[in-house]
């Protein structure tokens, strides 16, 4: 955004200098030459916002995917007979610590909660932190020393939260 702003500066400084030049009835090639210059920076500034608009487009594409993901992902996970499964069992413990007052949860305080330690733990968190294609869906983000619930799914993660643990698990 910088580099955008440094070059939207200097073609207004050529803009001015033409406008002057052209004022003062300078030499026509010389005008040429600046208004050239103006436009060569005018196309980079163009081809940088464009390019910059399409990487926020893309990202904001994946994580849309990523929220439809875990929306149909918690919806399963959410029946009994899946809540065996690792990930499962660590956003459980989560919502769990969460519900007894808990509101700065660690890798570690999952781990204690889960006492299982054939769990691997790191790898499936890792997992729900990311998004990726292959992934178990992002449902966490990681924040200084904790985790929390990713924002944009936290209303699917309410939904599981109520179905999963009103039915005593």
């Amino acid at each position: 955004m910088n580099n955008i702003k440094s070059k939207v500066t200097r073609a207004q400084e050529i803009l001015k200098k033409i406008a002057f030049q052209a004022a003062q009835k300078e030499s026509t090639e010389e005008i040429y030459s600046m208004a050239l210059d103006g436009f060569a920076i005018l196309a980079n500034i163009e081809k940088i916002s464009t390019t910059e608009n399409v990487k926020k487009d893309e990202l904001r594409q994946n994580e849309l995917n990523e929220i439809k993901k875990i929306s149909r992902k918690l919806k399963l996970w959410a029946k009994p007979e899946k809540q065996e499964n690792i990930n499962s069992k660590i956003l459980n413990a989560f919502l769990e610590l969460r519900e007894s007052g808990n509101y700065y949860i660690t890798k570690g305080d999952i781990e204690k909660k889960l006492s299982d330690p054939s769990i691997n733990i790191y790898n499936n968190l890792q997992q729900m932190m990311n998004i990726a294609e292959k992934n178990h869906g992002k449902i966490f983000e990681q924040k200084t020393g904790y985790i929390d619930i990713w924002s944009p799914v936290k209303e699917f993660v309410d939904i599981y939260g109520d179905k999963v643990l009103s039915i005593g698990y």
